[in-house]
């Protein structure tokens, strides 16, 4: 079962499971995969979301580099989110 969510669907603010900041829904994987209608990945994630982009800074994170490679397969492709 595929869910339709907004681009600005309400969305609790969690921890990046990597570098333990709180990730902002426009770099959050979680968000991401919601949009896309993979509620699994939101279930299985906990309490913790992850970064989708590198951080840099104050509080550096690798974000989730394998997820940026898969925007470009295509899985991803079409899909009007990335």
């Amino acid at each position: 079962m595929n869910a339709t969510l907004p681009k600005t669907a309400p969305f609790t603010i969690l921890p990046c499971d990597k570098c333990g900041v709180l990730v902002p829904q426009e770099n959050s994987v979680l968000a991401y995969e919601l949009r896309r209608g993979n509620l699994g990945v939101a279930i299985s994630t906990g309490d913790y979301d992850r970064h989708f982009y590198p951080m840099k800074g104050e509080h550096p994170c690798e974000g989730s580099p394998s997820r940026v490679v898969q925007m470009s397969t295509a899985e991803y492709a079409g899909d009007g989110l990335d």
